[in-house]
């Protein structure tokens, strides 16, 4: 059977997609059993080795991540059926959809996580050092370092703003007796008859100049 040019390279696309999915699992899977992420115990009296894997997350911690993750794309996606106005077929309340995770995606979730925290600790002793206050650790400092490590790993990455910041709206007249402002709502102060002042003043001093300089001009013809 023969299969066009087109359909091939999609073929091979899709074919080359699965290969790198096993490769960085099998990546993945075989890098925890590296020695820097396990520890080996050997009995003298039985000459039995034992091999401890060291796991920044537990097996429940990871189902109720992944239980997480369903949920919210479940959800979005029911979101956006409801605003096309379709039928949607909800997720079962009892027995919700779970999708499982390869070990070696366990793996490098927590390593993640670990780079996160280890990057959490430097920004928090910069910013110790920065301060010169505090020698010891402090929770507001480590609160700042969280934030700013949550920016810089998370904001570039968005489609949307992370934090956005609303300011009431000022309004320049004058709002009638009896009527309410709305909340946040601050009216403006009135700068209105400052305003008419000064330009009666303006014009004040442009008549002045204007009479003065006819004045000279009747005095020059005069002479003349």
């Amino acid at each position: 059977m023969t299969v066009s040019v087109a359909k091939q390279s999609s073929v091979n696309v899709a074919k080359n997609q699965v290969q790198l999915n096993r490769a960085v699992n099998g990546m993945w899977r075989i890098a925890k059993k590296a020695p820097m992420f396990c520890k080996t115990t050997k009995d003298e009296k039985t000459k039995t080795e034992t091999t401890k894997y060291t796991h920044l997350l537990n097996s429940l911690a990871l189902k109720v991540a992944v239980s997480g993750a369903c949920a919210s794309v479940s959800g979005m996606l029911e979101n956006d059926m409801e605003k096309y106005g379709m039928n949607i077929n909800p997720d079962s309340k009892s027995l919700p959809w779970m999708c499982s995770m390869a070990p070696g995606a366990a793996f490098m979730l927590e390593q993640f996580l670990a780079a996160v925290v280890q990057q959490i600790i430097h920004s928090n002793k910069i910013l110790r050092k920065g301060l010169g206050k505090h020698a010891r650790n402090h929770r507001a400092v480590t609160k700042l370092a969280i934030q700013e490590v949550k920016r810089a790993i998370f904001d570039p990455a968005s489609a949307v703003p992370i934090s956005t910041t609303v300011l009431p709206m000022v309004l320049s007249r004058k709002s009638k007796k009896g009527e309410s402002e709305a909340p946040g709502e601050k009216l403006a102060p009135d700068h209105s008859a400052d305003a008419a002042a000064d330009e009666e003043a303006d014009e004040e001093e442009a008549g002045e100049e204007a009479g003065e300089e006819a004045g000279e001009e009747g005095a020059a013809e005069d002479e003349a």
